[in-house]
């Protein structure tokens, strides 16, 4: 179902996986929100949150996603009554960190006091390019480069037996789920273990498109950083962690490069990884689709607020 006209276009549908069915409705920008007023009404604190789907939230509905949790929380223990919080969703499912520039300088112009950043940055090759974001930064990078689709861009390394074979292997698993319930049995049982095994199959390849990849990804992240310091409003990184490395419990690459990178260049990072291992135990991802539940939405929010609140970017206490 879809509706035009100024300040009202939106569009309905229901999205269905062996896992789960939830609806999504978005607003006249195509983002999974409601409509804003592009004028900040007084006494307004807007953050703007920008990412991909765990940012949409693909796996749960709107109200479950943690931006809306966000602005639910942030609005029931305010005390100014002055002062109301208002959340824009900006994430959208198959984005990179290049493409959620693009869509921080056309979302500026709601002035923001506050921007958060999702980033799901895992230290390993993806060959398939589903999820990483620094697999879709430098595809997208070497696409616009190179003047071809991304699609048809892929570096030397894909072209490698075991690249094809892992590629093959992520083909067959969503076309197993989607029609064998003895595949979908097994994945809700053994998921994570099998990702973890296919992780570590990739674990070590790629390494010099990785290494320009990070490269992209902290220049549009510094870009993003030297945008809201134009726009006077503040800028952190939320670094939303894959299932392997939740339940992986060795040293995080991306954790260090990440938190030497913050404090290099003096960009917050909040970073979510040590609440989602301190919490594995409680279900928090779908283990064949590999989003969050909604109880990972609600650690995330939480977890957010306090990173702002000890950080004086907003006036609450840590909850």
């Amino acid at each position: 179902e879809s509706r035009s006209g100024y300040g009202k276009a939106f569009s309905k549908r229901t999205l269905v996986s062996g896992e789960y069915k939830i609806s999504i409705t978005t607003n006249s920008e195509g983002f999974r929100d409601v409509e804003h007023a592009p004028e900040k009404p007084e006494g307004v604190f807007r953050i703007l949150v920008l990412g991909d789907s765990f940012t949409f939230g693909v796996a749960v509905e709107a109200r479950q996603a943690y931006p809306s949790i966000i602005q639910d929380l942030l609005n029931k223990k305010n005390t100014d009554k002055k002062v109301k919080y208002e959340v824009l969703n900006a994430g959208l499912p198959g984005i990179g960190t290049l493409e959620e520039l693009e869509i921080a300088k056309y979302e500026i112009r709601y002035k923001p006091d506050l921007i958060l950043l999702g980033l799901l940055a895992e230290d390993r090759w993806n060959s398939s390019g589903n999820g990483n974001d620094l697999c879709d930064n430098f595809r997208v990078f070497h696409s616009v480069k190179s003047g071809k689709s991304g699609e048809n861009v892929r570096p030397a390394c894909a072209a490698s037996l075991k690249d094809k074979f892992i590629v093959r292997l992520n083909s067959l698993h969503y076309f197993l789920f989607a029609h064998s319930d003895l595949y979908f049995l097994m994945m809700e049982r053994q998921g994570s273990m099998l990702r973890r095994h296919l992780v570590r199959f990739r674990e070590d390849q790629n390494r010099n498109e990785l290494a320009n990849a990070w490269d992209i990804t902290k220049g549009a992240l510094k870009k993003i950083d030297i945008l809201s310091e134009k726009a006077g409003t503040k800028f952190v990184v939320i670094r939303i962690p894959f299932l392997y490395d939740v339940y992986h419990l060795g040293e995080d690459r991306a954790s260090r490069i990440l938190a030497d990178f913050g404090e290099t260049n003096n960009i917050r990072l909040c970073d979510l990884l040590a609440v989602m291992r301190n919490n594995k135990d409680k279900d928090l991802y779908y283990q064949a689709d590999g989003h969050w539940k909604a109880k990972a939405h609600s650690l995330a929010a939480q977890e957010i607020i306090n990173y702002l609140a000890r950080n004086n970017l907003i006036k609450i206490k840590p909850l």
